[in-house]
């Protein structure tokens, strides 16, 4: 009742014809089917059932609602496989193994896609092929959180070109991407909890669409949560009737190909569940991606190899920085104070300023960490 009113529960129950059957049916559905205290309620894919299905188990206060997979239209697995391979190249396997992690899987972490390129290069197209899997638990999002969070009760969110770029939704990324649960807040309902079945996908024209901590480039493609790709440019002519086509034959091409894939799949050992390439346009992403406190932090690193001051240098030289420095060079004490914070978060700079004498110059300094002494050593700026 919930879900679809009073009144359209008692359409639906013809008990709206009179007062009588009214009050019969909702004394039915309150003694007989009452969920006491709603817990949670999982809404789950499922390629091997025919049609939705649900189970309640009131003592739990748990729902269990199953969608069925995309039906059998045309039995042509190459045509599905041969876009993958024009549009992914290289990655076709990756994108394979998270397609069929995606549809024979339920609440296993997997990466999230970034696709970059101009308009026509297919990433539109990408995407509702995938929504069309299970498209009652798809849905276009707009890539941050917000208080009414409807979009956590879906399998497969899709961002077209993001209009945020900030640290809070690289947390958010992080957290759909990564939690086992969800709380589900909606406008005039009390909130219930979902186990988290989450995989997102953005498209974008920008080649660097969203905020990530630089600090933070995976090293490792068994921990990497982000595939970042560009999507090559169509050689081919266009195919207006590429999106029906493809859909026709994914009911096909997921029950066997991507059967294949999936079994043939070792999980162990990753934690988005595969292997996940460190693309260049992913290094591209995190190199590139600056907060402008972060930016004034380089600035002071960059100043610090090109100081000519006689008093400075001999402290750098020794591995302190002078907090008179930052002072020197930045108007507010404030900001100077966050710079500050930044170096030490970034492990550049040691936690607690303490007074340190060079050459009979007596200063508040901060120590350096190795990792800055490398970063000195290392770069070269071109002075113009």
């Amino acid at each position: 009742m919930e879900k679809i009113t009073q009144k359209k529960f008692q359409i639906l129950t013809d008990s709206n014809l009179d007062q009588d059957s009214r009050n019969r049916s909702l004394n039915h559905l309150v003694k007989n089917n009452h969920i006491p205290h709603l817990v949670c309620v999982d809404y789950t894919g499922d390629v091997d059932i025919e049609a939705p299905s649900y189970e309640v188990n009131k003592n739990k206060g748990e729902i269990q609602v199953r969608y069925d997979a995309l039906p059998v239209k045309l039995k042509d697995s190459e045509f599905v496989a041969s876009f993958i391979h024009d549009r992914f190249g290289q990655y076709a396997q990756f994108f394979k193994e998270w397609l069929a992690l995606y549809v024979y899987t339920n609440y296993r972490k997997l990466p999230t896609i970034i696709l970059v390129g101009p308009r026509g290069r297919g990433k539109s197209t990408i995407a509702e092929m995938t929504a069309e899997i299970y498209p009652s638990l798809s849905q276009g999002w707009h890539g941050h959180e917000e208080t009414h969070n409807y979009e956590v009760e879906k399998k497969f969110l899709y961002v077209e070109e993001n209009e945020m770029s900030n640290s809070h939704q690289y947390k958010t990324l992080k957290k759909y991407s990564g939690q086992k649960y969800a709380m589900v807040n909606k406008k005039f309902k009390d909130p219930y909890r979902v186990k988290n079945n989450t995989s997102i996908m953005m498209l974008t024209n920008d080649k660097v669409p969203i905020y990530v901590k630089r600090d933070e480039l995976p090293t490792d493609s068994k921990n990497n949560q982000f595939f970042v790709y560009e999507l090559p440019p169509i050689k081919t002519g266009i195919n207006t009737d590429i999106q029906s086509d493809l859909v026709n034959r994914l009911g096909h091409y997921i029950r066997t190909e991507l059967k294949q894939v999936y079994e043939g799949l070792n999980m162990d050992g990753y934690r988005y569940s595969i292997d996940v390439p460190i693309t260049p346009e992913e290094k591209l992403l995190f190199q590139c991606s600056t907060t402008d406190l972060e930016a004034d932090a380089d600035k002071f690193i960059e100043k610090m190899v090109l100081s000519k001051n006689e008093v400075y240098s001999t402290f750098f030289e020794k591995g302190y920085v002078p907090v008179q420095f930052f002072k020197d060079f930045d108007v507010s004490a404030n900001h100077y104070n966050r710079v500050i914070k930044n170096l030490v978060k970034r492990g550049l700079l040691m936690g607690n300023p303490e007074r340190i004498m060079v050459k009979n110059e007596r200063q508040y300094c901060y120590k350096m960490t190795d990792l800055l002494k490398d970063e000195l050593d290392e770069a070269i700026f071109k002075q113009i």
